[in-house]
């Protein structure tokens, strides 16, 4: 990790390229390996410079302050894999937000046996878990949190992101001896790329069943109730508005 005279990480440009999108960043070295290191379906390239970044991660002391050409400001953080994720969702407003007639919806979707399944559930509702295990038993994860809606298509949109635990993590037989598999945080730790079928970002497709999470069950949802499940879980235009400036 190179940094500075004045002791700050030495930073760099790179773009981005997933989803059918391009996004220009300028942040620490260290940061773009943790990126590759866990996005699935996104090339990363170093660009000479980038005067007008849509996305900047600067390390400022023990703090990650990250900026965008989002309106809505990102958090302050100090833990790295706490900016990681702050990073993962100013990704997914960015893709989202230029992205026609898109919306980021609040769910989880793995596929097994060739049938594609969308989740919703409440915060906290153990739909990382449920993503977790279907992982072990062999399905592509399609997302475990977010995912872009494409109403004229009737199509949701895989956006790259690796399963993300609250901490502690254990390995894939729940023993202590295990490779890692996790990168950890202080909170959260986010599954390394790789490690689990994750589908890349971009994919498309049309959901073969939604169901809702309760109490630890999937519970189909009937297709005609399948609009207003959709657009309960739908994610605030505020945090996908572009900055006027």
């Amino acid at each position: 990790m190179a940094v500075t005279e004045e002791g700050q990480t030495d930073e760099r440009s790179f773009v981005l390229e997933g989803a059918r999108h391009r996004v220009e960043v300028v942040a620490p070295l260290f940061f773009f390996d943790l990126l590759g290191q866990t996005l699935t379906g996104w090339s990363i390239q170093p660009l000479e410079s980038c005067d007008t970044p849509d996305l900047t991660i600067r390390k400022d002391g023990d703090d990650y302050v990250i900026t965008s050409i989002l309106a809505k400001p990102v958090p302050v953080r100090r833990d790295l894999i706490d900016a990681l994720n702050e990073v993962f969702l100013c990704l997914s407003y960015l893709i989202t937000a230029r992205t026609f007639g898109a919306y980021l919806l609040h769910c989880a979707a793995f596929r097994v046996d060739g049938v594609n399944i969308l989740v919703f559930g409440k915060k906290n509702a153990g739909k990382s878990s449920l993503m977790l295990e279907k992982a072990r038993q062999g399905a592509t994860i399609l997302a475990d949190d977010l995912m872009i809606w494409l109403p004229q298509a009737a199509e949701v949109m895989c956006v790259g992101l690796p399963l993300r635990m609250r901490r502690p993590v254990l390995g894939l037989d729940h023993g202590a001896a295990v490779t890692p598999q996790f990168i950890a945080g202080r909170q959260t730790a986010y599954a390394q790329k790789d490690v689990f079928q994750i589908a890349k970002a971009g994919l498309s497709f049309t959901p073969d069943k939604i169901c809702q999470l309760q109490n630890r069950q999937l519970v189909p949802v009937p297709f005609m109730q399948w609009p207003r499940v959709i657009a309960k879980h739908r994610i605030s235009d505020d945090c996908i508005t572009l900055s006027a400036s």
